[in-house]
């Protein structure tokens, strides 16, 4: 199976909700989130939002309010928070399967731990 082989859910007022009610620690949201194989897209979404927010904030911390010396720090915040997902994921699948000696049911689940869909995976430990 491949991580995109269900059909990628991109709706908003979909994510937003989930994303207020994660925040919330809804266990029902986290049981939705481990069902649902299409929130793997809303995830990457969410984790490049924040680099981006990250990137803006401090740039404009750094350099002021020249546009064009933020925009870099902001594209550097993005890249950097898509990379550091990747790396935390890739580390945190290696340690639950060869540390923990636990299966991950389906491919998508090293991808799901990019952000707030991750959170389910281990709430069976």
């Amino acid at each position: 199976m491949t991580p995109f082989a269900a059909k990628q859910d991109l709706n908003l007022k979909k994510m937003g909700s989930r994303m207020l009610r994660a925040t919330r620690l809804d266990g029902e949201t986290f049981r939705e989130l481990r069902d649902d194989p299409s929130a793997t897209a809303q995830s990457v979404l969410v984790v490049a939002l924040i680099g981006l927010c990250y990137g803006a904030g401090f740039g404009f911390f750094l350099a002021g309010t020249s546009l064009l010396d933020v925009l870099p720090i902001t594209l550097i915040g993005l890249f950097s928070a898509l990379i550091i997902a990747f790396v935390w994921s890739g580390a945190t699948f290696l340690i639950v399967t060869r540390l923990f000696r636990r299966t991950v049911g389906y491919w998508g689940g090293s991808l799901a731990l990019f952000s707030f869909r991750g959170l389910q995976d281990f709430s069976s430990f």
